[in-house]
């Protein structure tokens, strides 16, 4: 995190392109997500620069009989976002690519709600300038199905 990415009323407007891959052989599965940001330039002629965001690995599901089932994936997360512009100057300070890697526990429940939460230790974290980046990362995500 940098101080440029806590601006508010940038005037910029975001397009996320993306898609999920799931699959399944038995108890094993796979998921897999990816997501591109295209940022346009805002306000005092800034443009944040463009966002790869990406995710996936293999998982097993211990429990799947009944409302509830319980699984396990070795998660691979990464990052990739270049350097901002100010006009036409390139910032030296805001470029990262970072890949973390760990578990993530998936809780169904009654085939209407999941639960995800995991923990990313870093594999690599490159940055330019001064940043803040975590030491891990930590993932929660719930997900309500309305019927």
């Amino acid at each position: 995190m940098h101080g440029h990415d806590i601006t508010l009323g940038t005037g910029s407007w975001d397009s996320l392109i993306g898609t999920d891959l799931f699959g399944r052989q038995g108890r094993w599965f796979y998921s897999g997500h990816i997501q591109y940001v295209i940022r346009t330039r805002g306000h005092f002629d800034y443009l944040f620069a463009d966002d790869l965001l990406w995710d996936g690995g293999p998982g097993y599901s211990a429990k799947n009989k009944g409302a509830w089932t319980l699984g396990i994936q070795a998660l691979i997360t990464g990052e990739h976002k270049g350097e901002d512009q100010l006009g036409n100057e390139k910032t030296d300070d805001t470029a990262i690519t970072s890949v973390y890697f760990g578990p993530t526990a998936v809780v169904g429940i009654k085939q209407i709600a999941m639960v995800e939460a995991g923990i990313g230790f870093p594999l690599t974290v490159r940055n330019s300038g001064l940043q803040t980046v975590p030491k891990y990362r930590f993932r929660l995500g719930i997900t309500w199905q309305f019927r």
